[in-house]
């Protein structure tokens, strides 16, 4: 995208002013002379909220869209706000009403830390704007059902940053359960554990590693790819048992989780993560009934059962006569090797103009967060909780967690002094 002239100064405008509240329809009506490559593909306006950080990257991906158009930016810090802006050659703004009121966008790119996104989200919305958002979706599922609520009740689309989801080793992985290879699903397991973190990350910033600050540990910041990829992958389980720990690192929440998914039926489950294991790995297995499929070392792989389990089991009766043998076969790769944060950005833009689907909604969004509120219910009162969770329980614990009133020690949590 190429853009003439200096850069605009930074520009503040006032709630209210600009035309925000305009419907997205009569803003699209607008956008026929911003084509992409000469396609006569209108380019979606889109700005960045939140530039500091991973922030800044995001607006180097919107920038490298066709379908997109960078039209401003916004962050409470002014001076970032003010770089970022005059970076990219597009206004700059100290809040986020600010941006959606300013007439330049039709759909908003949330960058910034994940306890920010749920007003934003819904500010942008009721303003008929679209929303794509950073994982993960909220800290709170109560949060993220008043984003989906009010991207509902105003017909704007709500998407969430899951690019894991376009790698080739996963987006193969769901071809193959959702052609039936497999059967019908007994057991899925998914180690998260190559999140190995320093002290000094959790010392780069005063909000890391605080339940007020960030909402939780590995499963609020490291793991909710992860857990999106689990839900997406082997379904969403209907309860679970969790143990929580904090091992060596001097922060006050989990680093380390280990959790026991039951599924309904015979299917069963079990995640684990952690920050604290510097040999640790990314992997998932999923067995089914026809056969077992593996996401690990960067490999995708498969193995077909002669026949299936619950036949071998009932029936065979000499097993030398009838071995039961399987091969492994690694299954090629196809694609990949692109900007999966591009593609979903550029996927949104599609979306939004109705000509493809969202990669990830804000109701997969609502579901991995399910997953890891769910966890440190249960890890953190050490019950087995069933899902949906209760929001006002969810609530009462993240309040007693902020202050204080509940702690995580390393050997697991008690009552605190706050």
């Amino acid at each position: 995208m190429t853009r003439a002239g200096p850069a605009p100064p930074l520009a503040v405008v006032p709630a209210g002013a600009g035309g925000g509240r305009r419907k997205v329809g009569e803003r699209l009506a607008r956008r026929g002379s911003r084509t992409s490559g000469g396609m006569g593909v209108a380019r979606l306006r889109m700005g960045v909220v939140g530039v500091g950080g991973r922030g800044s990257g995001l607006v180097r991906a919107v920038a490298a869209v066709p379908e997109v158009e960078l039209t401003a930016v916004a962050d409470v810090v002014a001076a970032q706000a003010e770089k970022v802006a005059a970076q990219a050659g597009v206004p700059g703004h100290t809040s986020h009403v600010a941006l959606l009121e300013s007439g330049l966008v039709e759909a908003v790119l949330i960058g910034t830390p994940h306890p920010f996104h749920a007003q934003i989200a819904v500010d942008a919305a009721e303003r008929g704007i679209h929303v794509l958002t950073e994982k993960p979706i909220a800290v709170r599922v109560a949060e993220a059902d008043r984003m989906v609520a009010a991207a509902r009740r105003a017909g704007v689309r709500l998407g969430v940053m899951f690019q894991r989801r376009l790698e080739p080793l996963h987006r193969q992985a769901r071809e193959i359960i959702a052609s039936g290879a497999l059967g019908a699903l007994h057991e899925v397991e998914m180690s998260s554990t190559g999140w190995y973190r320093l002290q000094s990350y959790y010392e780069g910033g005063a909000w890391r590693g605080t339940w007020k600050g960030e909402g939780g540990g590995i499963l609020a910041n490291q793991a909710p790819h992860d857990l999106d990829l689990l839900a997406w992958l082997g379904g969403m389980p209907a309860a679970l048992t969790a143990t929580l720990r904090r091992r060596v690192h001097r922060i006050e929440v989990e680093n380390t989780v280990s959790a026991l998914l039951e599924y309904g039926g015979t299917q069963t489950g079990f995640f684990r993560a952690t920050t604290a294991d510097p040999q640790g790995r990314r992997s998932i297995e999923i067995t089914g009934e026809l056969g077992r499929l593996a996401v690990r070392d960067g490999k995708l792989l498969h193995c077909r059962y002669p026949r299936p389990v619950a036949e071998d089991i009932l029936h065979t009766t000499d097993r030398r006569a009838t071995p039961f043998t399987v091969e492994w076969r690694e299954v090629p790769l196809e694609g990949g090797g692109g900007d999966t944060t591009g593609a979903v950005i550029a996927a949104f833009a599609r979306a939004v103009a109705g000509e493809g689907d969202l990669v990830a909604t804000g109701e997969d969004g609502l579901r991995a967060l399910e997953l890891a509120n769910a966890m440190h219910l249960s890890g953190l009162t050490g019950r087995r909780v069933r899902l949906p969770v209760d929001r006002a329980e969810i609530d009462a614990l993240y309040g007693d967690l902020a202050a204080g009133r509940l702690v995580l020690d390393p050997e697991g949590p008690r009552a605190g002094a706050g």
